[in-house]
């Protein structure tokens, strides 16, 4: 017998249960424009955290590795980088290092004029992965083509309020 799903087949061979639009924060700097677009823009998920800037050795290999697997999972369709330009952790390098076959781009704080622009032209980017990914159709996918990801979390009485 074998376990089939209805999911989103990537390039790559991997298959989503999802189809995403992640907009990534390169560097912590650019938090506030991806939460923004984030906000503004319904089927987009937004990826920060508090690193980026000043970052060294395998500080900042960890992070750039963690931040291209996330955009890379293929339950992310396509991929909005924001940078602020002048951080370690640069959204062009991070961009090459997805290596995955979808939809990326990439946009700079300092380059557009500042984080107002980005928010403007980051909605509009990331409103057309959206409607770009809506178009797209769920196919059969063998269970061998999903990827499995565990939430590492210390388990308290808030853990299974949602459960």
């Amino acid at each position: 017998m074998s376990l089939e799903f209805l999911g989103y087949a990537r390039s790559g061979g991997g298959a989503g249960t999802r189809n995403a639009v992640a907009v990534v924060a390169s560097v912590i700097c650019s938090t506030f424009p991806v939460e923004e677009i984030a906000r503004r823009v319904p089927g987009t998920v937004p990826v920060v955290h508090p690193f980026g800037c000043a970052q060294v050795g395998d500080d900042s290999t960890q992070t750039q590795r963690t931040l291209a697997g996330v955009a890379a999972n293929p339950n992310v369709g396509a991929a909005l980088i924001v940078g602020l330009g002048c951080e370690t952790n640069q959204a062009s390098v991070l961009a090459e290092r997805i290596g995955a076959a979808k939809p990326i781009e990439i946009l700079g704080i300092q380059e557009a004029g500042g984080s107002d622009v980005v928010v403007r032209v980051g909605s509009e980017i990331a409103a057309r992965f959206v409607r770009d990914r809506e178009r797209e159709t769920r196919v059969r996918c063998g269970a061998e083509a999903l990827t499995v990801g565990i939430l590492g979390v210390d388990a308290d009485e808030r853990t299974y309020e949602s459960v």
